[in-house]
């Protein structure tokens, strides 16, 4: 299957991506202009583009059978809102597929991304679910509470609090955690 993954260097994406080579996928990877390129690899090509420049790069899904997104946002940064990077480029993402004939979007959403969510951080995730699931698409959102592995930010965090004389409780102990 020929895949076009968005967030193909980042921790969740680098994931998908040695995933989807290793099952035999062809992968066109979107990749920052200013990033050095990873190793080239037999079924993959890396397309340089901005993901807030999405004219340059929407072209190319052409010829694709699936989408997968794993684009997302920690910190804003500039032009890099949780608006534009979370909701408007992905909104825009899931009409081109849905326009060029793509079979399947997967979206790297959260747990906890609904339209009453306590940040902005889920409520911009909530605003493309919602969007892509009326948008006419077969598609899947995978909601995870947090990523962790290989590469990953989050096991700093998990090592810190097992040192310490007290379990904190997210939210009070009612935040949902998978």
């Amino acid at each position: 299957m020929k895949v076009f993954l968005a967030g193909g260097t980042g921790f969740i994406g680098g994931h998908l991506l040695d995933g989807l080579l290793a099952n035999g996928h062809e992968i066109t990877a979107l990749v920052r202009p200013s990033s050095e390129l990873p190793l080239s690899r037999p079924g993959l090509t890396w397309l340089p583009g901005e993901w807030l420049a999405p004219d340059t790069w929407l072209p190319a899904l052409a010829g694709h059978q699936a989408v997968v997104h794993a684009v997302g946002l920690i910190r804003e940064r500039g032009e890099a809102t949780y608006e534009a990077v979370q909701t408007e480029v992905p909104i825009r993402l899931h009409a081109a597929a849905r326009d060029l004939g793509v079979g399947t979007v997967v979206q790297i959403s959260a747990l906890g991304a609904e339209a009453g969510a306590p940040s902005r951080v889920l409520r911009t995730k909530h605003a493309a679910d919602h969007h892509r699931a009326h948008a006419g698409l077969h598609h899947l959102s995978l909601r995870p509470s947090f990523g962790d592995g290989r590469g990953g930010h989050s096991v700093w965090f998990f090592e810190a609090v097992a040192h310490r004389p007290g379990v904190p409780l997210p939210g009070g102990g009612r935040m949902r955690v998978q």
